[in-house]
Parts: structure tokens; sequence; C-alpha cells
């Protein structure tokens, strides 16, 4: 669901971003550059949207329609979405997976910041909104050398039973 959705609502939207030159604005995950420890298939569900927006980004540009992707990391939530997001997990998972990210130890993002990040992001046509911008070093490492990039990763996740 998280790619096609994105798909869907930009087929019902596109005739009005072509009439408009208008923004899309596709909203992912870190998790669309990237995999990590204990986030199963999530990881599978969010890279399509890349290649999407990236796909989209290259043929829209004649019509003068600009696509951002943003890629936020884990998103401070009220305690009400925070509690109903739990989930059991394995007894061979520390506990830590359950939380965001998979224990990916990243401050959580304030929503109103990320809110005006993306709207800077469009102002200065940017292509992608990565947060936390350190995240951007860790996608440049794990492209060159995925082995690198994997135990940086491993090394920032929360292993603790």
């Amino acid at each position: 669901i998280n790619f096609l959705a994105a798909v869907r609502c930009t087929n019902a939207i596109l005739p009005l971003l072509l009439e408009s030159s208008g923004k899309l604005i596709n909203i992912g995950s870190l998790a669309c550059k990237s995999g990590g420890m204990y986030i199963g298939a999530y990881p599978a569900g969010k890279h399509p949207l890349a290649a999407y927006s990236q796909q989209l980004r290259m043929e829209l540009t004649k019509d003068s329609v600009d696509v951002l992707l943003v890629c936020p990391g884990p998103v401070a939530r009220s305690r009400l979405q925070a509690d109903s997001a739990q989930h059991d997990i394995p007894d061979s998972l520390p506990v830590s997976a359950a939380g965001p990210g998979g224990g990916v130890r990243l401050k959580l993002i304030d929503p109103q910041r990320l809110a005006k990040q993306i709207i800077r992001a469009c102002e200065k046509n940017k292509l992608e909104l990565v947060v936390p911008r350190s995240a951007k070093l860790l996608y440049a490492i794990s492209q060159l050398c995925p082995r690198l990039g994997d135990w940086m990763l491993r090394g920032k996740t929360d292993t603790k039973s």
C-alpha cells in the first residue's frame, strides 16, 4: 500500500498538476533509501516510492511539474498514536525492535519542524529531502561500500534485549 497508494493518488491528481505546473510531494521514509535491522519487509514497500518519484521527476520536468521525495526518520507522535502503534515482537528480537525505526537510535522528528522543512524544500525546488540530514552520508556510503554502510547502520541500532 505504501507504493500503490502513491501511484493511485498521483494518477488521480495528475491532470490538475499538469494544468497548474504544480508540485507533487511523496512522503516516504528513510527506508526508501536503506534497509535496517528489525523492520522486516518495510523497506521493500518503500523503495519503489523512491524509484517512482525519480521516474516522475524525469518524465514530468518537461511539463513543469516538480516532484519532491521526502525521506524522514521516525516522526514524533502523540502518546495515543504511540500506544496504538506498538506491536508484539518475537522473543528472539530485542524490545527496542518495537520502537520507531526498529530500534535505530535517532532523535524523533518534530512534525511541525518537518512540515516547515518540506515547505522550504518546495520553495527551493529540491528533488529530495532527507531528515535527518546525516542520513544522506549513510546512503552515499552504502552505495559505494555496502558492507561499510551495513556496519554503520548496525552500530546505530539498539540490539539490547
